[in-house]
């Protein structure tokens, strides 16, 4: 389901599976499918701003403009990019201010057709905040566990970079 889905938001970005959330255990490959998004996009999309982030980064940012009040800034940063990739969203855990901040930029960008597309190695379950926002506020977006791939599904993931 998410190889399926990654490809379908290279072809429509902003429009299908937005946002895309996806969690699996450590070695599920979710780094390897975010790098093959980013690669498709880097390929097909010239036209794209691409912004590929670590969870720990982007918590790091968040923290930052909260602490020191620049939140504006922080949104306005971020919305420069046309297509977010967050790998190891889990960084954000139990913060639910942060959460609430992160709402507010994954809202703007959605309403702006900008794609989000999220991984962690925790489900969603573990970002209520987040999560309940995601299940009645985003009717493109996409919440899906991902497991390790195995022979022909690992290699056309793979091939597909």
């Amino acid at each position: 389901m998410a190889f399926g889905a990654a490809q379908a938001i290279v072809r429509e970005i902003g429009t299908r599976y937005n946002p895309f959330f996806f969690c699996g255990e450590i070695d599920s490959g979710k780094t390897h499918l975010l790098h093959a998004i980013g690669n498709a996009i880097n390929k097909e999309r010239d036209d794209i701003n691409l912004h590929y982030t670590s969870g720990t980064k982007f918590a790091a940012d968040v923290v930052y403009a909260i602490k020191k009040h620049k939140v504006t800034n922080f949104y306005l940063e971020y919305l420069k990019c046309d297509f977010l990739i967050i790998d190891g969203f889990d960084a954000l855990l139990d913060k639910d201010v942060e959460q609430n901040t992160v709402i507010r930029l994954f809202d703007e960008m959605w309403k702006r057709k900008k794609q989000i597309v999220v991984a962690s190695r925790l489900s969603s379950r573990h970002f209520p905040v987040i999560e309940q926002y995601f299940k009645t506020s985003y009717d493109t977006g996409l919440m899906c566990d991902i497991l390790a791939p195995e022979g022909l599904a690992a290699n056309r993931a793979l091939l597909w970079e």
